[in-house]
This record gives structure tokens, sequence and C-alpha cells, in this order.
């Protein structure tokens, strides 16, 4: 062989080798673009789901206000008749009675939090603003 064909071959050698190198990192890049979109739309879903979940905790929350603020009211009226209100109706006093010691707990449903955190993917939140509000929540 001929010197000139030699490093030829080795010019085209490192051509190959250049592509390549050059192929892999694009192909790197458009991998991790994909793995970005993927994990933004999972951080969407989750956004989405805790929407949902307080939405619904908003909505429990009237029923169980009001439930509460009938309670209070029902108490306010018992309390009438200790401070000398004579009873007219034992039934409806007696109803009244009732009423004051249904005191039920509020549960809030937390379900897509503590999936997040549960499985570790509370990192995937981006917003840090969000991610502080959804721990003050819990």
């Amino acid at each position: 062989m001929t010197e000139n064909k030699v490093s030829k071959y080795l010019l085209y050698a490192l051509g190959e080798v250049v592509l390549v190198v050059i192929g892999i990192l694009v192909a790197l890049h458009i991998n991790n673009l994909n793995d970005i979109r993927k994990e933004r739309v999972r951080e969407l879903g989750y956004l989405e789901n805790i929407k949902t979940d307080l939405k619904l905790n908003i909505s429990e929350m009237d029923k169980f206000l009001a439930v509460r603020n009938n309670n209070i009211q029902s108490a306010a009226k018992i309390l009438e008749h200790f401070d000398g209100k004579p009873i007219d109706d034992y039934t409806a006093f007696n109803q009244l009675g009732v009423g004051i010691y249904n005191w039920q707990k509020f549960y809030m449903t937390n379900n897509t939090f503590q999936e997040l955190v549960n499985s570790g993917n509370l990192a995937i939140i981006s917003n840090h603003k969000i991610k502080s509000k959804l721990l003050d929540i819990e």
C-alpha cells in the first residue's frame, strides 16, 4: 500500500467515527426530549387529578359545613330552653337534641397526593409553589 491510500483510509474511518458519534448524540438528545415530554404529560395528569380532588373536597366541605351550621342552630335553640323558654313541641325538641350529637370529622380526599408521595413521584411536580401548597394542605 502506498502512503497516500492509507491516509485516505484513515481520514475516511475518522469521518465515519465522527458521523456515528454525531448520530448517537442526536439520538440521545431526541430521547431526552421524548422523556421530558412524557414526564410533563404525567405531571399534567397528576395536576388534573389533584384539581379534581380539590373540587370534590370543596363540594364535600360545603355539605359538611351546612350540616355543622344546622347542628349549631339546633344547639342554639336547645340553649334557649335552658334559659327559660318553654318547650312547646317535645318531638321537635328531641329532634334538635339528636341533631347536635351528629358531630363527624371531615375527611379530605387526597388520593392523588398520597399516590405522588408513596410512589416517590412528588418530584415530578416542577412548580415549587404548587408542591409547597400541596404539602401545606396535607
